[in-house]
């Protein structure tokens, strides 16, 4: 689990760029307090993973979210075959 940071209101105010980098880069949470109770979060966003299309073409091809990127190693040949011919 991540690191807590406890930290007042007006502290928080004045560090608030400091603390963003700190939940976005670090994953630590901060917890900011008001008269000694905690009343909001900071908290990362979870990074919602891309399907990765691997070869020269990635760029410039559009796939619809949640479609399957598998292909067999033959498939990948023949791709990669097209891309050296195109690059001839």
């Amino acid at each position: 689990m991540s690191d807590v940071i406890k930290k007042p209101l007006g502290e928080a105010k004045n560090e608030f760029s400091e603390l963003v980098k700190l939940v976005e880069c670090e994953g630590v949470e901060i917890v900011i307090m008001r008269h000694g109770k905690a009343c909001a979060r900071l908290i990362p966003v979870e990074k919602q993973e891309k399907p990765k299309l691997a070869g020269f073409m990635r760029d410039l091809v559009s796939y619809p979210a949640g479609a399957d990127l598998e292909l067999n190693d033959d498939a990948w040949g023949e791709i990669e075959a097209d891309g050296e011919k195109i690059r001839k």
